[in-house]
């Protein structure tokens, strides 16, 4: 086994967890609220800061949310288990971009990395952010993506599809997308100015520096949405919990 550096150790990384949306899409019953559906004995915000939680260099989290949410948030950290790191909690913004961004801005400045992930996707492991976070410190970012195995049609009118694009050159954007501090507070000012939003923030690193970095991640990895999305989550977990997994 790999030892740490001593860096590695006091750690270097902050974790944003990103739970500021609405929850609409999955419709869920009333005053429930996606970030605190459980999976199997954990909330899902609980789940997606596991792996993260699991890692020395991960030295804090921060968590993006709901106003109305911060009491729960704080409750789940003051329990201990993955949240016990939880520095502070910000309010969302209007887009993700903002939300994101008022994450980053609540970082302790001596921490080097920033490692943004969606609470959106609990089943992150931790072989993927440690890949990420190695790609990130050699290289200055990392995205953590999935091949396109479907084919992926275009359509202009949204009524009948006019091309078929290359799939062996896409790939699905995922979480957890790890950048330098400095340089994510860089480009969120530049992006403020240029008055872009974009809707990851790997989009930044493609706007004002270059080409991100990609770390290729399970399909495991996927964001919750519906309620058939949580179903499989469950079982994902609970074969996990078995060491059933393939």
């Amino acid at each position: 086994m790999k030892r740490s550096t001593a860096k590695e150790q006091l750690g270097d990384t902050a974790l944003v967890l990103v739970a500021a949306g609405n929850s609409t899409r999955m419709e869920l019953g009333k005053g429930e609220r996606k970030p605190f559906v459980d999976l199997d004995g954990m909330t899902v915000l609980e789940r997606a800061a596991e792996a993260f939680a699991a890692l020395p260099r991960v030295a804090e989290i921060i968590v993006v949310a709901q106003k109305q949410d911060h009491k729960r948030v704080r409750a789940l950290a003051a329990a201990g288990g993955p949240l016990a790191r939880l520095t502070k909690i910000v309010a969302g913004g209007a887009e993700r971009a903002d939300s994101v961004r008022a994450g980053v801005e609540a970082t302790n400045p001596a921490l080097s990395l920033i490692a943004v992930h969606d609470a959106a996707r609990p089943l992150i492991d931790v072989a993927t952010v440690v890949a990420a976070l190695a790609t990130a410190t050699a290289r200055g970012g990392a995205l953590v993506a999935t091949r396109v195995h479907d084919t992926i049609k275009h359509s202009a009118d949204g009524l009948a599809a006019d091309a078929t694009l290359d799939r062996s050159e896409l790939w699905a954007a995922q979480t957890p997308q790890v950048f330098r501090r400095n340089d994510l507070l860089d480009w969120f000012a530049r992006a403020s100015a240029d008055t872009f939003s974009p809707t990851d923030d790997a989009a930044l690193c493609e706007r004002y520096r270059g080409p991100v970095p990609l770390v290729e991640g399970p399909h495991t990895n996927f964001k919750l949405t519906t309620l058939a999305d949580l179903d499989l989550a469950r079982a994902i977990v609970a074969r996990r919990a078995r060491g059933t997994e393939t």
